[in-house]
């Protein structure tokens, strides 16, 4: 049996290629989603007698995300990705067919019937009028006005512009450093003029609350200096608290889930990054998740959510979702729904 890593394998292939496998086993199988990858090549290349994906996200934007899957276990059945398509285009007891055979589905209730209940709860924050002016003037002219006067023009390319959007709607000093006139000098609760409405004043309202009735919350979001708004407010505050990103070293992880899951920790609050910290994390003796932004993939999302809603929860688990009203944000949400039940009408 070899236990081995998605980056070695790629690393290794050419040994890797030389062993006659019997079975292979694939975790995380909705890496494999894109039929050019890297990872996808490299493991179609091994010849198996057997080859078996576990995910518990298989269908996350589209249904050519779970052809590749499917393609990959069985390429000689699933070689056509239109015919599949039109397989889906028929009545659900058709669907259910195709899928039958190669699918077997277990939900946590199945499993851990005694695993808490999960609520999830959408938290609609009114801008602040410095927000809406931001908002207003990157979404209708692709621009930003400075406090000298000066315009700074953004690309109007919508992969660009959409992030711009996503950082007025969480702080207007995500966009102070566009402008060359960030500050740290907070006037407010350490977020800033206007900072009695938005997503971060909510969090003055919700994390201190939290805190001090015991709960244990994980804090995730899409962008770092988000991350870093919230470091300076959770500061000014007094609220201890541990961080996780991209940026903190591997033999760094264990040390910070063993001090934030401790049963007499001091740390009440985990901020992570949704990528970097959202999947393969056990941080049960957590009871609240916050979403401070959200990803376009609904998954990803899901994925942070059950760092808490886990096996060795005993407590029910409360999922915040922070939407910023009439923005972007609220897109996403309505997007994020409709991918989810794509997923389960497939599933």
């Amino acid at each position: 049996v070899v236990v081995t890593h998605y980056d070695l394998i790629i690393r290794d292939k050419g040994l890797m290629k030389k062993v006659p496998w019997q079975v292979l086993i694939v975790d995380e199988g909705h890496r494999l989603k894109n039929r050019r990858s890297a990872l996808f090549s490299v493991l179609s290349s091994l010849r198996p007698r057997c080859r078996l994906l576990l995910s518990g996200t298989p269908l996350q934007n589209h249904l050519a995300e779970l052809w590749a899957l499917l393609n990959f276990l069985m390429p000689a059945v699933f070689s056509c990705q239109q015919e599949f398509d039109d397989w889906f285009a028929a009545p659900f007891k058709v669907r259910a067919c195709v899928l039958r055979p190669f699918l077997l589905r277990r939900t946590k209730r199945e499993v851990a019937s005694e695993l808490p209940d999960k609520h999830r709860h959408i938290i609609r924050c009114p801008l602040s009028a410095w927000q809406a002016e931001q908002y207003r003037q990157i979404s209708e002219r692709g621009q930003l006005m400075a406090a000298s006067g000066k315009v700074r023009m953004y690309t109007r390319a919508l992969a660009n512009l959409s992030v711009h959007l996503r950082k007025a709607a969480i702080h207007p000093y995500l966009l102070e450093e566009e402008r060359g006139e960030y500050t740290h000098t907070h006037t407010h609760s350490g977020l800033g003029p206007g900072g009695e409405r938005g997503e971060m004043a909510m969090l003055d309202y919700l994390l201190p609350k939290l805190a001090a009735t015991g709960h244990r919350v994980l804090l995730f979001s899409q962008m770092t200096r988000a991350l870093d708004l919230v470091e300076e407010f959770l500061e000014l505050r007094g609220l201890p608290y541990l961080r996780l990103d991209g940026s903190t070293r591997t033999e760094d992880r264990p040390q910070l889930l063993t001090a934030f899951n401790s049963p007499n920790s001091p740390y009440r609050v985990f901020l992570l990054s949704t990528r970097a910290g959202g999947m393969g994390l056990n941080l049960q003796s957590a009871d609240t998740v916050i979403m401070l932004d959200s990803d376009w993939n609904p998954a990803m999302d899901q994925q942070a959510e059950d760092r808490a809603h886990r096996l060795g929860q005993t407590r029910s688990v409360l999922v915040l979702v922070l939407v910023s009203c009439r923005t972007l944000e609220e897109v996403m949400l309505e997007r994020a729904g409709a991918k989810r039940g794509l997923g389960e009408a497939v599933i």
